[in-house]
């Protein structure tokens, strides 16, 4: 497996933990635009979900476990707290 593989898989398992959890939405609108619920539940819930998958995923080895969770946290943190889109159209 290409390390450029074992991150996409990593990622991608991120992305379904956050919106699994409900951490995070897409913005009606904006489909490209991820944005933060702002909720500490389901943010917390996110790191177990990707536990879970990853576990799920890998026949129970939980091999990659601490860059999936650097990757839930990347999502997290790169989630906005309104569409930039949207914002910026309701200031113009």
């Amino acid at each position: 497996m290409s390390v450029n593989t074992y991150y996409d898989g990593l990622e991608d398992l991120a992305i379904r933990a956050v919106h699994e959890a409900k951490a995070v939405s897409k913005c009606p609108i904006h489909d490209e635009v991820t944005v933060s619920n702002g909720n500490f539940d389901a943010e917390k819930l996110a790191y177990a979900i990707a536990t879970k998958l990853l576990k799920d995923e890998n026949g129970g080895d939980l091999a990659g476990r601490e860059d999936l969770l650097g990757m839930v946290k990347d999502q997290l943190e790169n989630a906005c707290y309104e569409c930039p889109h949207c914002e910026s159209a309701l200031h113009d």
